[in-house]
């Protein structure tokens, strides 16, 4: 029983894995094309498809550590998209259009509620293989 309740938590959190690093690959490409872009930014973005792929595939792969090492990953992504919602209601500057920080905004929120969510994935697949 504890198997398979680690395979279902398992699954959810590769799942929202794939689903941000699919996320990523559409915000890199964005930024790609956008013009008066720090290309720096732009890897950096192009690096995060690359790392939640990986990780969904440890997750998958049902490695003992890997449920571990999914609740920090997905933490730190959590704490990186808190951030940027701090910034973007402290220092954003007022000649942005408000379109933009809209935007911007929604998509800061939309991402914050993936990464808490799996990182409560990741909590129930690190509890179940603990258990085991």
């Amino acid at each position: 029983m504890s198997e398979l309740k680690a395979t279902r938590w398992g699954s959810l959190c590769a799942g929202g894995y794939f689903a941000a690093a699919a996320v990523y690959i559409g915000n890199a490409a964005a930024l790609s094309a956008a013009r008066d872009r720090d290309p720096l930014l732009t890897a950096a973005m192009g690096g995060f498809p690359v790392v939640c792929g990986v990780m969904g595939g440890l997750v998958l792969a049902e490695k003992r550590w890997a449920a571990r090492l999914a609740v920090v990953v997905a933490g730190g992504f959590s704490a990186i998209h808190l951030v940027g919602l701090a910034y973007l209601f402290l220092i954003v500057p007022a000649s942005t259009p408000a379109l933009t920080r809209s935007l911007q905004w929604q998509l800061g929120v939309a991402f914050l509620v993936l990464w808490l969510t799996n990182l409560g994935f990741a909590f129930g697949l690190a509890k179940c293989v603990g258990r085991q």
